[in-house]
């Protein structure tokens, strides 16, 4: 029987992203909806109305590459202030503290895949591991 190592690996991921986040990470609907509402279309490249945390590996390029202006391969907090509508800031101060997991004031690469994945999840209210234009 021959392996499904990219069914695999999403099962993997999915397990990974599933992790219970503390009480002090803990973000809001109307946080994760910030974020993920922006990003939609981009993240919903194969265009059915529906984004699975998969797709944020698909077409990460084209939300990175906009918000990062140094090209640093790191955000600042001002460049992640790009990637959501207006917030008071302390919902943008949680965010920023959400993704940047290694708190080092900077969101790198895999962190804010890792973090959009993580908003995906808040807002999957029915547990099928995606969310569509209406959850957003």
């Amino acid at each position: 029987m021959a392996m499904n190592y990219g069914y695999i690996l999403a099962v993997m991921l999915i397990a990974a992203m599933c992790a219970p986040v503390s009480a002090s990470e803990t973000i809001s609907d109307v946080e994760a909806k910030a974020i993920t509402s922006r990003v939609f279309n981009a993240l919903d490249c194969d265009t059915n109305g529906f984004v699975e945390p998969s797709e944020v590996d698909d077409h990460f390029a084209q939300l990175w590459h906009p918000i990062d202006i140094d090209r640093s391969r790191t955000l600042s907090p001002r460049e992640y202030a790009k990637t959501h509508k207006k917030l008071d800031q302390k919902s943008a101060d949680a965010l920023f503290a959400d993704a940047d997991k290694n708190a080092d004031g900077e969101v790198g690469v895999n962190e804010f895949g890792d973090h959009l994945r993580r908003m995906i999840l808040i807002l999957d209210t029915d547990g099928d591991y995606e969310i569509s234009r209406d959850d957003v």
